[in-house]
């Protein structure tokens, strides 16, 4: 079978290139509880407090919202 055949019967889709970037393992995701240690950082303490009812999530002082799935260093 030729190159062509094979790449007929395989598709383009197929092929591996030089410029192909190698597979990244995805990082496992956890849910992050509060840190108390978020109450003494001066970038947080001023509008961060623990949620009581979910240990999983902050309540922001400023506008009394739920935030949930946080993580200090998520980006943006």
């Amino acid at each position: 079978m030729s190159d062509d055949e094979d790449e007929r019967l395989l598709g383009s889709s197929s092929r591996i290139t030089a410029d192909t970037p190698p597979n990244k393992k995805a990082k496992q995701w956890y849910q992050q509880a509060f840190c108390d240690e978020w109450l003494a950082d001066s970038e947080l303490k001023d509008w961060v407090k623990p949620d009581p009812g979910n240990r999983y999530a902050a309540i922001c002082t400023v506008c009394s919202s739920s935030l949930t799935h946080v993580n200090k260093t998520a980006k943006i």
